[in-house]
């Protein structure tokens, strides 16, 4: 027998729920439809998955199968359907995976942030507490509340001189302290930054 007469034969039985003949029909087609699929994907993982994809299809409908159409195009339009609806999901994974990576490094970024800022205000807090009470007074006001030398000076009731010296003397305080224990470059580097330049 031709292999057109086996292929109707095969789908007449197909369409009766006919393992065998599912599986005739498997193997006559498999082939060429995973090459089809293929030119569509461009990845045979992806197209040996669409081609098993499609086969299930196939089985779950066979009692619908019109034996007046053609069976390969049909066929291959639920094979080109399902390649084009894998690589839309596929698609979307990756718009998902990066959008959650991205949000992943910003929450790493923020805790790291936490982290240094914690570290920070703990370094200085353990280098003012070595202070004289007035250079600390001093240090606090011009350089962690934003105060001017004038107005720091009216605070605390001294001379701008005064101010000015003090705070000198507790900015060497914390270049030395600070060149003694650069554990953490970042945070070294951040306290330079923001506190000991005028």
């Amino acid at each position: 027998m031709s292999s057109q007469k086996i292929d109707r034969l095969a789908l007449l039985q197909l369409k009766e729920g006919n393992y065998l003949a599912f599986k005739a029909v498997y193997d006559h087609y498999a082939p060429p439809l995973l090459n089809f699929i293929y030119k569509i994907v461009k990845d045979i993982d992806l197209a040996q998955d669409i081609l098993q994809l499609t086969f299930v299809k196939v089985w779950k409908s066979h009692a619908q199968i019109d034996m007046e159409r053609s069976f390969d195009a049909y066929l291959f339009q639920i094979a080109s359907y399902s390649s084009i609806d894998l690589l839309r999901q596929v698609a979307q994974n990756e718009r998902k995976k990066e959008k959650l990576k991205e949000q992943a490094e910003e929450f790493s970024l923020s805790v790291e942030e936490a982290f240094l800022l914690k570290e920070q205000h703990l370094i200085i807090d353990q280098i003012l507490s070595q202070l004289p009470p007035q250079r600390r007074a001093i240090f606090r006001l011009c350089k962690l509340e934003g105060y001017s030398y004038q107005e720091a000076a009216t605070e605390l009731g001294v001379s701008v001189s005064t101010v000015s010296n003090q705070l000198v003397s507790a900015l060497k305080t914390l270049r030395q302290t600070l060149n003694g224990r650069a554990k953490n470059i970042i945070i070294i580097s951040y306290l330079y930054l923001q506190y000991l330049y005028f």
